[in-house]
């Protein structure tokens, strides 16, 4: 029984260097489809053994991503195996899973596992752990299951992809683990927020309604009545966070042009029901 990482990336140098190096202290492989990464992923992960680079040809960002990873993790590694679906900005502790993988390796083909999301906020050193959905006590990520070769995804295509991670077909039970599953999104928070104006455009233009749109990203975007708690040292036992983790250039960052070409394309117009006007970069380019 081998354990696979299987992880989407497009554009994730700002942060690969750390979750490469964690996803290799726990996996056997870690299977990637890259999406036409313009920035330095592909070299960072071309310097790593352990990595299988796939091509990821689709246009926009969907699920269609997982169902490419996991028919190659069959192909190649066959059935039976552990995998943990990550995005590129996520870690799974490697000493807390290694210390707890004798008792996820005695569960049936089929069992699928889930783990509090803990999403670090504007620091490494911090969590979000208030009211919100953001807590992680009360927001449980399905990410790993032991694969039985039978198990699949519904396969209905679905932009920007939230839907699960697992296959939620022919499983058998759930597990829930006390191991963090570590969000790293929100350390960058310009960025973060960005890529929220990004998805938002992004489905409007696939005919989503905007206020429907506004209600869904809105949790992402609000920080009303924040709490945290500090980050606990055993989360974090052989990670390294480089200083510059929570550095961006906006103006060179790939959601923010993508975000002006969509303006530019199709007007402002179109997107002018968004909650994304407070952003200070869009107001910029508004104003000029």
């Amino acid at each position: 029984m081998k354990t696979v990482i299987l992880m989407p990336t497009k554009n994730e140098d700002w942060v690969l260097p750390t979750t490469i190096k964690a996803g290799k202290l726990i996996a056997d492989h870690i299977l990637v489809s890259d999406q036409n990464s313009d920035d330095k992923t592909i070299k960072l992960l071309e310097k790593e053994d352990k990595v299988t680079i796939l091509q990821n040809t689709n246009i926009d960002h969907s699920n269609v991503v997982r169902w490419q990873l996991l028919d190659e993790a069959r192909k190649i590694f066959g059935k039976n195996n552990i995998i943990i679906n990550l995005d590129a900005d996520e870690i799974l502790p490697p000493q807390m899973y290694l210390k707890e993988k004798k008792n996820i390796v005695n569960n049936r083909a089929g069992t699928v596992f889930s783990s509090p999301w803990v999403q670090l906020w504007r620091s490494v050193n911090q969590y979000r752990d208030d009211d919100s959905v953001w807590n992680p006590k009360k927001n449980n990520k399905l990410f790993m299951f032991i694969d039985n070769g039978k198990m699949d995804y519904e396969r209905t295509y679905t932009i920007n992809d939230h839907t699960s991670r697992v296959p939620t077909l022919k499983t058998k039970k759930n597990i829930p683990l006390a191991i963090p599953l570590l969000h790293l999104q929100f350390v960058n928070w310009e960025r973060s927020q960005m890529k929220q104006i990004w998805y938002q455009c992004k489905e409007v233009l696939n005919g989503g309604d905007s206020q429907e749109i506004n209600n869904k990203y809105r949790n992402s975007q609000n920080e009303d009545n924040i709490q945290f708690s500090p980050v606990k040292s055993t989360w974090i036992e052989d990670i390294i966070f480089p200083s510059q983790l929570d550095q961006v250039d906006i103006s060179k960052l790939w959601y923010f042009k993508e975000v002006i070409e969509m303006f530019e394309d199709h007007g402002i117009e179109v997107f002018k029901e968004l909650n994304i006007w407070h952003n200070s970069y869009l107001k910029n380019f508004i104003n000029n």
